[in-house]
């Protein structure tokens, strides 16, 4: 003993010992204690030694077993600081075998193969003064070979039930070292934190433990083999079996908590596999499920395989911790109030950095609000798929608000677009439903449906920004069948075959347009009480449609366009996007190949009846038109307003430069009782219109504009407008002319003539500033009673001191005329007066000037003969009667500024050209001497 004490380096001692040859030689040790410096001490009950009886005959001593009873040994680990615990927070195994070498060595050099044996033994380990684990009832068997050492161990502890520990040494050339360790009804949350305490430089503890958080393991076996004690902790070295109960399991990647675990599992290679597998995660639950997963690495191997019953009110933040692109992760947020209970399978896969999810349901009930579907949700179903993107139902039956559906199948994909299909044996669908799908795929508001109705064997097909597509049977009820095909996509539309059908109607309707090719086809008789059965619509038809016509028109190629059949139709509205709409109270029209003809054709637009007829033909020039358009009254702004309309609401749809790409030509021949225009008002107006495809020209032949005759043409193309008209009138009452071309109060009595030419071309302001022309008025022996700029000029001279009241007033009196002559002419936008002669027994007035037909501006000179006012000048003056004598008294002013309130100026006699001078001489057939009206003081 002392020599052992000596080569391991402890203290022993003990109070007695017996030596006995009876059964056997053998000595016994009673109360016997070591202590290995302060960390490591115990007693023992007893130490029997048995040694080989050959060898003590020649004085050597060989021993052959060792027993020892009762020992109680504590094993102080030393406490690390707070700065070695962040640093490593583990015992390395390294370390503990430097610490067993010296005790290992002398007992394998002097003792060849021994046997010691432990019975009722005790071990305690502590960390500081806090005890870790603590073993009872040890019993243990080591064996000391020549070839090797091995150890068996069984005991109980404080943290399982039962322990069985089994390894071995080598000590030949390339030394092994095998480790078996058994244990039996371990408790996880008890365990934990010892072993990561004690893993030392085994990296697999802490991997295993980061996973397994808590629960009862009924049996678990450890296997390590390695060539040193520090090869036991590598990952690739040890191999861990066992199963749990009530566990508490932690998946990384997922970051899956899930409790009451129940399974069977290995540790190989660094590799976790579980089956079995039980679970709980909230109040779902797995069962037959398969595990793999990797301990080591960011990117580590990861597959589950399970059985799922779901709550599926927990799903939608799972889903998002599993399943994290950006598109499927919004997709989940439109969810709300999701409620319902689920079974299928879950697979998860690839690795705990790259996750998978595949997800297959056999049996289903959900409730929830999908914020791209107005409507609560609920579905009860058979068969749901999750994968990728995608998620595809099959034979569903539920409820989307107040519509019910059964036998539903459809997938939903949000790869790219957004993409909803779905197909349904039947569905009663709601009025709200009804609007909602009807916005979907775009239907215009008069084709709505009017609800209740069923669906049967139907197909809608959605696909955010792509296509729009539904296919499927309805029934109204108490109305007719109806089957439809339905496309729709940014570049076409097309409506393969409306069917409906009753006791009143079987009609069938096509409709398609692509780019610049429209088709169109209708066969079979259409009532309007079937109409009023199906669309919710105010207007469509309110009277009938028969016939079997179909047209294909091709806008680029007119002659490969067809017609072919007739068609007949009373009182039909025709909705107008963004117009007014359009009713045919009566059409009849008649194809064949290459032509349609059309017999008049009753239109009511904008309150406007419109009759419309004639022909329309194929050829390789464009579509040939030829008809005649008749009506009692028609409005530019109406038209004006439509153009507008059609072109988007930009307002060019008339002086913009849109393109008109039409290939339209032939004639349509106007016959209108009334066009207004603004203020204007031509009546009859009739011309004819020749269509061209870069627009078209207007050959006005009759046209009344308040009793002058407006004859002319009008070429109009998408960038450019021209006008080229020639008025006249002939001893016209000029009274009626005026106060129907003017807004303002006059009267002006006579008779006129008028003679004229008026040009322009270009766009907007730009047509105006290039007008040009000119004309010539005249008018006979009349009488002004109201003119508002004749008025101005006679009281701005009978203020003056001069006059002072002698001069006509026009309401009460008149101005009489003999003549009235303008003679002026059209430049640059502007009118200027060449000669004004208003020529009267009392009065007479000479002028020119220009007026701005843009800025609304006049600037005018006139001279004022007030010839009954003369003896009064002279009388007032005498020495006017000295300058005047045989001559003619004339007063100059000047009219400027705003056409509606112009300002009357006196100006100066020298301010008066020797060319108007000369018209009002050759005028009055005498001499005029012109004077200056002065204001001095107050006088004139």
């Amino acid at each position: 003993l002392a020599d052992l004490s000596e080569k391991v380096g402890c203290e022993i001692r003990y109070q007695r010992a017996n030596l006995s040859f009876l059964p056997r030689p053998h000595m016994v040790i009673y109360q016997g204690s070591l202590s290995i410096s302060e960390n490591i001490s115990g007693i023992i009950n007893s130490l029997t030694v048995y040694p080989e009886i050959l060898p003590l005959l020649t004085g050597k001593l060989r021993i052959t077993s060792i027993l020892v009873e009762g020992p109680d040994f504590k094993v102080r680990l030393p406490k690390t600081s707070l700065k070695d615990q962040k640093r490593q927070k583990t015992i390395s195994l390294k370390a503990v075998e430097e610490k067993m070498a010296p005790f290992l060595a002398p007992l394998a050099m002097d003792v060849p193969s021994p046997i010691v044996s432990v019975e009722g033994g005790k071990l305690e380990l502590s960390e500081g003064n806090q005890m870790s684990f603590s073993f009872r009832d040890i019993q243990a068997d080591i064996k000391f070979r020549p070839d090797k050492l091995k150890i068996d161990i069984t005991c109980k502890s404080n943290i399982c039930d039962n322990i069985s520990f089994k390894g071995w040494l080598d000590p030949a050339a390339s030394p092994q070292i095998s480790l078996e360790l058994e244990g039996r009804e371990v408790d996880v949350s008890s365990i934990r934190e010892a072993a990561l305490t004690l893993a030392g430089d085994v990296p697999v503890t802490k991997d295993i433990f980061d996973i397994v958080k808590g629960g009862k393991v009924p049996l678990i076996t450890v296997n390590a083999k390695g060539n040193t004690i520090a090869d036991l902790g590598k990952t690739e070295n040890i191999v861990i079996k066992g199963s749990m109960v009530n566990g508490e399991i932690f998946i990384p990647g997922p970051d899956l908590d899930l409790d009451d675990v129940n399974g069977d599992a290995v540790i190989s290679k660094g590799i976790l596999e579980g089956k079995n597998l039980e679970a709980g995660l909230g109040n779902s639950r797995g069962h037959e499920g398969r595990l793999k997963l990797g301990l080591e690495g960011e990117n580590a191997p990861f597959n589950l395989d399970i059985l799922v019953d779901a709550d599926l009110a927990q799903l939608p933040p799972v889903l998002k911790r599993l399943i994290k692109t950006r598109s499927f992760a919004k997709e989940i947020g439109l969810i709300k109030d999701l409620k319902g209970k689920a079974t299928g399978r879950l697979v998860l896969g690839e690795s705990t950095a790259v996750s998978k999810t595949s997800v297959n349901v056999s049996e289903f009930h959900v409730s929830a609000n999908y914020q791209r579907i107005p409507f609560p949700l609920e579905i009860n179903g058979r068969h749901f798929s999750y994968e990728g993107t995608g998620i595809n139902v099959e034979n569903v039956s539920g409820k989307l608000g107040k519509s019910s559906l059964s036998k539903l199948s459809g997938r939903i994909n949000w790869k790219e677009q957004p993409y909803l299909e779905v197909e349904s044996g039947k569905a009663d669908i709601s009025l709200d439903a009804i609007r909602w799908l009807s916005k979907l795929i775009h239907m215009p508001p008069e084709l709505n449906l009017r609800s209740p109705f069923s669906i049967s064997q139907s197909k809608l097909v959605w696909e955010k920004g792509v296509k729009t597509a539904f296919k499927g049977n309805l029934v109204v009820q108490n109305g007719p069948n109806i089957s439809m095909d339905i496309y729709q996509n940014p570049e076409e539309l097309v409506i393969k075959d409306l069917l409906i059908r009753d006791e009143k109607s079987h009609a069938s309707f096509s409709f398609n347009l692509k780019n610049r090719e429209i088709g169109l086809g209708f066969s079979g008789q259409l009532a309007k009480k079937t109409v009023n059965e199906v669309f919710a619509g105010e207007y469509f038809i309110a009277g009938w449609i028969t016939g079997d016509f179909k047209a294909q028109i091709l806008m680029d190629q007119p002659l490969k366009s067809s017609a072919r059949g007739s068609l007949a139709a009373k009182n039909i509205m025709l909705p107008l996007k963004r117009m007014a709409p359009v009713k045919i109270e009566s059409i009849s029209l008649n194809a064949i190949d290459d032509k349609i003809h059309v017999e008049p054709t009753i239109i009511n637009w904008e309150n406007n009846h419109i009759t419309l007829g004639g022909d329309v033909s194929f050829s390789e020039k464009g579509f040939m038109i030829d008809m005649g358009l008749s009506t009692d009254d028609l409005t530019w702004d109406n038209i004006k307003k439509a153009l507008d309309k059609k072109d988007g609401g930009k307002g060019d749809g008339v002086h913009g430069k849109r393109s008109w790409g039409l290939p339209v030509k032939g004639t349509l021949r106007l016959n209108l009782k009334k066009f207004k225009y603004g203020k204007f008002i031509w009546s009859p107006l009739r011309a004819s219109i020749s269509l061209k495809p870069e627009g078209f020209d207007v050959e006005v032949t009759e046209a009344n504009l308040c009793g002058i005759s407006t004859p002319g043409v009008l070429k109009i193309t998408s960038s450019n407008l021209s006008l080229d008209f020639k008025p006249t009138a002939k001893n016209q009452e000029l009274n009626s002319t005026a106060l129907c071309l003017s807004d303002k109060e006059l009267q002006v009595m006579g008779n006129f003539d008028l003679k004229g030419e008026v040009k322009a071309q270009g766009m907007g302001k730009e047509l105006i500033s290039s007008l040009h022309g000119g004309f010539e008025f005249t008018a006979k022996g009349g009488r002004i009673y109201r003119y508002r700029l004749l008025s101005r000029i006679l009281d701005f001279l009978n203020v003056t001191e001069i006059f002072a009241g002698h001069l006509p007033n026009l309401e009460k009196e008149g101005l009489g005329y003999n003549s009235l002559l303008i003679t002026a002419k059209l430049q640059n936008g502007k009118l200027m007066l060449k000669k004004t002669i208003l020529d009267g027994p009392t009065m007479t007035i000479t002028g020119h000037g220009d007026i701005d037909l843009l800025d609304k501006k006049m600037d005018l000179t006139l001279l004022v003969a007030p010839l009954k006012a003369i003896d009064r000048i002279v009388g007032k003056i005498p020495l006017i009667k000295y300058i005047t004598q045989g001559t003619l008294v004339s007063i100059p002013v000047r009219v400027k500024g705003d056409l509606e309130d112009p300002k009357i100026i006196p100006i100066s006699p020298s301010a008066v050209g020797s060319e108007l001078l000369g018209i009002m001489e050759r005028t009055l057939t005498l001499p005029v001497h012109v004077i200056q009206l002065v204001r001095q003081r107050g006088r004139s």
